[in-house]
Parts: C-alpha cells; structure tokens; sequence
C-alpha cells in the first residue's frame, strides 16, 4: 500500500512540474545521444546550436514544463525512504522567438544533497531556484545561417524535508511557495555563437559554447580564445525529405547525426551520434523514436574509437496540433555488461504548448 502511495505521488509530482519548472535543454537531442549540432527541424533546435533559430517557423510562442530524475541500477540497494525519488528537477520555460531573435524566461528547482533519515521516514534536500534568461540572435540565407546567445541568471537555495506519508504537500509548499535565501554562489554569465550549413539531405553545424566570459570580481566581460577552441563542437547530420516530389507529406522521415564535442578539451571532448525515425500523419501530428549514443574520449587515448563505457540513449515523442510531448532515457552502457554500475540512470519529460 506504501508502495503505491509512493507512486501515486510521483505522478502528482509529474503534474506539479507542469505549474512550475526550468530552462528544457531538447530533449529530443537528449534522445538521440546529445547529437544534433547540425540539426534544425525543430522549434527547439536553436537551443542546441543558435544558428538554427534562423531555420524556424515564423513567430512562436511557447511554454515548455520539465521533470527529470535519476534512478540506479535493479541489482542496487534501493533508499529506505522515498525510493522513487533521488534529485528530481522541475523546468519551466517561457520563450517568443522569431527566426531572427528569441527570448526564454526560465525558472528551475533541483533538489540536490539527498539525506535520509529511515527512523523519522522523512528525506532532507537542498532545494535550489536557478533563474535565467537568454536571448538568441540569428541571420543567414537559404544555405548559411549564423547565431549567437547570451544568457544569465542567479541561484537562490532553502533546505526542504519531505515526509514519506505527506510527500506531495511538503513537496508544492516547500519547493514553489517557501521563500528561498542568496546561495552565495556567484551569477552566472555565457555567451556562444554557432554556425549552420543547410542543404538537402545534408547538413553541417559549428558551436562554441565559449564566446565571451564574465569576471565577478572586476565586473568586466572577458574573452579567452583557448576557451573558445576548447569548447568548440562541429556535427553533421543526414535526413530523408520531410515532402515527396509530389509535395505530399512523406509518410516516414529519417534522421541521422554525428557530433564530435569539446574538440580541444583533452579531458571533456566526446563523440555523440544518434537517429530518429518520425512517422508523419499530418504536418503537426506526428510520433517519432529516438536512439543515440555518447562517450568521452580523453587523452591519452584516440579521439575516433569506442570504449563502450559511454551512455545509450532512448527517447519518445509525440506531437498533436500545438502540444508536443518528449521523453529520453539515458542507460549507462555498463548496465548491459556483466558487470554492475553506480551509475544511474536519468529520465526527462517535457511538455510543450506552442501558440
């Protein structure tokens, strides 16, 4: 009975998300293994590589609600207390984009730093409020799109406790209603810039996530080339036409890509690539899969070569008329050997309303 409890509660803590949550990274990306830099079939694209904002339909406006969490491994001992719960994250996102500019208002909770206490049946988090807002620019033509971002925001925390037998009103008075306190944390200021080259078929995408800088000291903006080339990610990406040569609507459309991150990070660079099946009912109803995969490749090893230690990812979406809703589940590829992981793994769901 417990158990089930504990269930229900989750899924009301799906539905609280939808009142308050964060910035949405896409996750179709997240589906199709992080990789997507050349990718801009869709109206959240441009938060991967900004470029594609200029590939987009005209005016939109969106909201974009978010929950994710983390699970371990069947064969590891589950938490006494809450076990369906780890460090659950809620996302909230207002964005009105154009093709040429687009602004996102965010708020995010996480629940960080899991303490349990089995004799009070009650689990105690630190809850953290991340603000944000980012503003995108794009221009190009019909082949070569250009984008920038900029975006900043501040952290605020305020520790929660959740009782096992009252889970769900702790949770929504607690985390959206209680007042949060300055975290001590400094703001935080990036800005990157990212590159598209768009043809049938084919596609090219460049991205730094590392344009300019802020210095909370001295108050100044500062620019680090090294930075810049460290964090610099090129992807290319392949897919059948969305219309047939008689302009019907084609029935299936595929999708590959292939990214390699990070390029001059000796410790963070990675190879990413993934697929996506869509089968296409109407322009705007639609049910497409997502499969991908992710490994960091540092040095000393060979950047191009696998070690099978990476993550596998899955992922689901749906779109009716104006809703769009996406899943993605991401495996540690050890969980499918032999041998047991602690790495866990994570879940997100997101639902998007688009005017």
């Amino acid at each position: 009975m417990k158990s089930l409890r504990g269930w229900i509660s989750l899924l009301f803590l799906l539905i609280a998300s939808v009142v308050s949550a964060g910035l949405p990274v896409s996750v179709r990306w997240a589906g199709m293994g992080y990789s997507g830099l050349a990718l801009s079939d869709t109206e959240d694209a441009f938060t991967v590589n900004p470029a594609a904002l200029f590939r987009m339909a005209p005016t939109l406006f969106s909201i974009d609600v978010g929950y994710m969490d983390s699970f371990a491994h069947p064969d590891a001992d589950a938490f006494e207390v809450l076990p369906f719960i780890n460090e659950p994250v809620n996302q909230f996102d207002f964005t009105f984009a154009t093709p040429f500019s687009a602004l996102s208002v965010v708020l995010d909770y996480s629940m960080e730093e899991r303490e349990s206490d089995p004799a009070q049946n009650r689990v105690s988090y630190t809850a953290y409020n991340n603000s944000l807002i980012r503003l995108n620019l794009a221009f190009g033509n019909d082949v070569l799109a250009v984008g920038a971002y900029a975006e900043g925001g501040a952290t605020l925390y305020r520790p929660v406790v959740l009782d096992q037998d009252n889970v769900l009103l702790d949770y929504v008075s607690q985390v959206y209603f209680s007042r949060y306190y300055p975290s001590g944390m400094q703001q935080t200021f990036s800005t990157g810039a990212g590159l598209l080259v768009t043809y049938p078929y084919f596609s090219f995408g460049v991205l730094t996530d590392s344009l300019f800088g802020y210095d909370n000291e001295t108050n100044e903006i500062t620019y680090d080339l090294q930075a810049m080339v460290d964090e610099l990610s090129v992807g290319f990406a392949f897919s059948s036409e969305k219309y047939d040569s008689d302009i019907q609507l084609s029935r299936y459309v595929l999708t590959t890509s292939f990214d390699f991150t990070d390029i001059g990070d000796e410790d963070h660079r990675a190879i990413r690539f993934g697929g996506e099946l869509k089968v296409q009912f109407l322009n705007d109803l639609f049910i497409a899969i997502q499969a991908g995969y992710s490994e960091s490749r540092p040095l000393p090893g060979p950047y191009f070569g696998f070690n099978w230690n990476g993550i596998a990812t899955f992922g689901l979406s749906a779109r009716l008329q104006d809703i769009l809703f996406s899943s993605a589940f991401q495996i540690p590829a050890l969980w499918f050997s032999a041998t047991s992981s602690d790495q866990r793994m994570e879940v997100a769901m997101t639902l998007t309303y688009m005017f």
